[in-house]
């Protein structure tokens, strides 16, 4: 997704090779076991109603261990994705909860070249900026810093056509 956020207020909007196609698969590089799924694309290019898919995220269930990514919440009457740099100190372990959170995002994002475009065009690609407190140094040596970060996974909420696997 860094490729189409560089684009993003670049004309041509997309690279030539990105724009002769139609999808993109995107995962995380910490997903070592992403592969690409036919049976998604499918799912994405057939849908019986002739809407197709803007954007699909693959998710699975949370464990106890799935502590630093983020779950699905539906906001302003969107599905968003909720990070845990998100999340007030106060709300971490609610947070945290498998029984209240029951999904996970496993950064395998499927998305419409045609809508990532439409949406620079109408300048709606509003990512979210999630400030991401870290504790960098060595021992004994420590720095708090706060990293501005921003997700192509948290831009869910900006397609019309979302659906979650």
């Amino acid at each position: 997704m860094g490729i189409l956020i560089k684009y993003q207020n670049t004309p041509p909007s997309l690279p030539l090779s990105l724009s002769l196609q139609e999808y993109i698969f995107v995962s995380n590089i910490d997903n070592l076991g992403a592969t690409v799924d036919l049976n998604i694309l499918h799912h994405l290019v057939s849908q019986p109603n002739g809407k197709r898919c803007e954007f699909i995220m693959e998710v699975t269930d949370k464990t106890r261990a799935d502590v630093k990514g983020g779950t699905l919440i539906q906001y302003d009457d969107k599905l968003r994705l909720l990070e845990i740099a998100q999340v007030p100190k106060a709300h971490v372990d609610e947070f945290k909860s498998v029984t209240k959170f029951k999904i996970f995002n496993t950064n395998n994002l499927w998305i419409s070249l045609g809508a990532i475009k439409r949406l620079q065009e109408q300048n709606a690609m509003d990512m979210e900026i999630i400030v991401n407190p870290k504790v960098r140094g060595q021992t004994g040596r420590h720095t708090h810093t706060h990293t501005p970060q921003t997700a192509c996974r948290l831009c869910i909420g900006q397609h019309t056509h979302t659906k979650t696997i």
